[in-house]
């Protein structure tokens, strides 16, 4: 159930690393990724991909609106 912070880690655009963060759903096609540490260079059109918490499996990706 993603109507509370779930906790994620994720990637955008085509950094190496994993950020930690969590995600909730906003609305049926939105969902708003908070990130634990402060992230520079992120924008709209740029991919990123959610994992789950242990980094062992790719949830989804979409574009950065």
């Amino acid at each position: 159930d993603l109507a509370q912070d779930t906790p994620i880690t994720f990637k955008n655009r085509h950094t190496p690393e994993f950020t930690p963060g969590t995600i909730r759903r906003i609305d049926n096609n939105i969902v708003r990724i908070t990130s634990e540490k402060k992230i520079q260079g992120i924008a709209p059109g740029q991919f990123g991909v959610i994992y789950s918490h242990d980094k062992e499996l790719c949830l989804a990706s979409g574009i950065i609106q």
